[in-house]
């Protein structure tokens, strides 16, 4: 089931144009600078304090570089929500991914952030560590090509009103357009990333706590599966159906797992295995005909049946398949084909 990436469908908006564009804002930069060496020097200050320029130049590096380049205030650890297999939790605090952490007010008014190891109170964020443009990367006259999310043309109604999708196209424009655009998406792209971190680790320590008697389910549509056909004719379509993939765990327990070291760090008398939380994992695929929009009604007629099939073994609505039998239960039921039975067993 692994497959290389392909082109990416239901990407973040937010994170897919700051993911592609910083490599290229990196590469970028050190030829500009190379050809600047050679022309002149940059006249904006910000190469003259060598911390700064370090900095500068360093956050492009990578989404780690850039997040530490424009939050200096660090991470506050989190004991209390910690997962118990793995490293204390620590995030940035909210108001610095907003470049708003306070450090220039009075102490009263600051928020409960570590402060800068250097002592210096500048409050985090692009503006206020980089107040000075670069006269070489915010040029008006030099161009460069990066991507943008721009709406494409799908088509028409049939009451002839244009409809329209977004996709990450290339753009070509001056310096100072992109850097004003990337600058742009970094200050959305920071506290968005946060909220996604924490609702990711809230999801990872409720699994972790629950108890035997809780099942999570987690459910969303994902792409239509196309049909394969013998034959396709020319300009057609090809038929499709809608996919609503459901992840539900449930009886949590704690085994025993192996280390994982080399042979020869290991000593004798050391524990071989560790204490680990695992559950029961089930992969269900709610599938229906694409002529039927996915909605709100269609989500929830398919988490019943979920739900009954856990509780009573058999389903409300639908049909539902395990292990190659169909379940009991359902409204919508219809004739087998010989390859196929129905499931009998507890």
């Amino acid at each position: 089931c692994i497959k290389p990436r392909r082109s990416a469908e239901c990407d973040c908006k937010i994170c897919s144009v700051v993911h592609h564009n910083l490599p290229i804002f990196n590469k970028s930069r050190q030829v500009w600078r190379k050809h600047a060496a050679q022309t002149g020097v940059c006249a904006c200050g910000t190469c003259s304090e060598p911390a700064v320029k370090e900095a500068w130049l360093g956050m492009t590096k990578s989404l780690r570089a850039l997040e530490a380049t424009l939050l200096p205030c660090g991470k506050v650890v989190y004991p209390q929500i910690s997962s118990a297999e793995g490293p204390p939790f620590a995030m940035h605090h909210r108001a610095c991914t907003r470049g708003d952490c306070g450090h220039a007010k009075p102490l009263a008014f600051r928020p409960l952030c570590p402060g800068r190891a250097d002592g210096n109170d500048t409050p985090c964020g692009w503006a206020r560590a980089f107040p000075k443009q670069c006269p070489i990367e915010y040029s008006e006259n030099e161009r460069m090509r990066w991507h943008a999310w721009e709406p494409r043309l799908r088509g028409t109604s049939k009451d002839g009103v244009p409809f329209n999708s977004d996709e990450l196209v290339p753009r070509d424009g001056a310096r100072a357009q992109f850097m004003r655009e990337f600058r742009a998406d970094v200050e959305t792209y920071l506290p968005h990333i946060w909220e996604v971190r924490l609702m990711r680790h809230a999801v990872r320590l409720f699994e972790e706590r629950k108890d035997q008697v809780t099942a999570t389910r987690h459910s969303d549509y994902a792409s239509q599966v196309p049909i394969v056909r013998a034959s396709t004719a020319t300009c057609a379509s090809k038929e499709s159906i809608n996919n609503c993939v459901s992840v539900i765990g449930f009886k949590p327990r704690n085994v025993e797992v192996p280390l994982r070291r080399q042979a020869h760090a290991a000593a004798e008398g050391e524990p071989s295995t560790r204490t680990a939380r695992r559950q029961t994992v089930l992969i269900a695929f709610g599938m229906f005909a694409n002529t039927y929009k996915p909605d709100a009604r269609s989500f929830n007629v398919q988490a019943a049946d979920l739900d009954s099939i856990l509780k009573t073994g058999e389903s409300i609505h639908g049909e539902w398949f395990y292990m190659g039998k169909r379940l009991p239960g359902g409204k919508l039921r219809a004739e087998l084909p010989a390859a196929i039975t129905d499931y009998e067993g507890p």
